[in-house]
């Protein structure tokens, strides 16, 4: 959506005058985080409402961000289409995340056969699988390379 562009070109507006915020362009998106500034959270939220009305954008709150992104798309839908196209094409999806932008994915993952992994402290989640952090996730992964 172009509207995408809009709203990064809003989000580091915002930025320049709050230390610790951090813009996010996906290029189908656009994300606002506060995790270097928690206090700005309301302001950020309120930024995020104001242009999802006015541009159509889809708002997604995570875990200390905001996200406008094209609507319609999710990590579930990109899932999905990866899953579709070689080398994935009949592979076992797995999905891992931290956020609740992720969910959309797990849930995905697991109606194709695969399965979702949380990673960082357990909440409530599609995810099948916990892992506590990122080392375990590595460790994870290099168990799972030594088997084949």
């Amino acid at each position: 959506d172009p509207a995408v562009r809009d709203a990064v070109a809003a989000f580091e507006a915002f930025a320049r005058t709050r230390p610790g915020i951090i813009v996010e362009d996906k290029a189908v998106s656009a994300g606002l985080h506060y995790r270097g500034a928690p206090a700005e959270g309301e302001a950020a939220l309120a930024l995020a409402k104001d242009l999802a009305g006015q541009t159509g954008l889809a708002l997604q709150a995570g875990n200390l961000v905001v996200e406008l992104k094209t609507p319609g798309t999710s990590k579930g839908t990109a899932l999905k289409a990866f899953m579709q196209e070689p080398p994935f094409a009949g592979a076992v999806p797995v999905m891992l995340g931290d956020d609740l932008t992720d969910e959309d994915g797990f849930r995905a993952a697991e109606t194709l056969g695969g399965f979702g992994v949380l990673v960082g402290p357990p909440r409530e989640t599609a995810a099948r699988y916990g892992l506590p952090d990122v080392d375990a996730v590595l460790a994870w992964l290099n168990a799972v390379e030594e088997r084949e």
